[in-house]
């Protein structure tokens, strides 16, 4: 059996479901009693992963309670907030930079 992250997909690659950032095959409710108004379930990714794992996070909701897991989630979700606030100020920092460039060539 090959271990995971063997081949050419790193096991990040895999477990974002080798769509980008913003794919999330796995996105949906993370608790049968909890709503998320903000993400849609999706139809795409590998179905028996998707059964598993909706199967795991009921039984770490029912060993460690949902707290335990909303927390977890919060913290993936603050990760992901985080990276996408600095790749912001990279975007505006090159912007900056590139507006005082053009600022300069229209003042000489």
């Amino acid at each position: 059996m090959a271990e995971l992250g063997a081949g050419p997909y790193r096991t990040s690659d895999i477990a974002a479901g080798l769509g980008g950032e913003d794919h999330d095959p796995w996105a949906g409710p993370c608790h049968p009693d909890q709503e998320r108004h903000d993400l849609q379930p999706r139809p795409w990714g590998n179905p028996y992963l998707r059964i598993l794992r909706s199967q795991l996070e009921n039984l770490i909701a029912e060993k460690l309670g949902s707290k335990h897991l909303d927390r977890i989630n919060a913290e993936t979700e603050m990760r992901k907030v985080k990276k996408e606030i600095a790749l912001t100020k990279k975007k505006l920092c090159a912007l900056q930079l590139r507006q005082a460039e053009i600022e300069r060539l229209l003042h000489e």
